[in-house]
């Protein structure tokens, strides 16, 4: 059964999404979370256009970046 809804996970696509990234070795988990953080800002991105055209692209940008620098760091140790 598909799933679909205006819900940030609430469709098939950000379910598997999230099920790849749960089944992520952790060594790899970073690297797929820049990768998407990459695909929402990047010239040709749907959100971008729709993020450009309302009042909270700045906003929407300093938040990807700030996830992006946060991302860049070394991974916290685990225990």
């Amino acid at each position: 059964m598909g799933t679909w809804d205006v819900g940030p996970f609430d469709n098939d696509t950000a379910a598997d999404w999230c099920g790849g990234l749960q089944d992520a070795a952790a060594g790899e988990r970073t690297a797929l979370l820049r990768r998407a953080l990459d695909r929402v800002v990047a010239d040709d991105s749907e959100w971008r256009a729709l993020w450009e055209e309302s009042d909270y692209w700045p906003q929407a940008q300093a938040v990807v970046t700030s996830l992006r620098g946060d991302l860049a760091g070394p991974a916290p140790e685990r225990r």
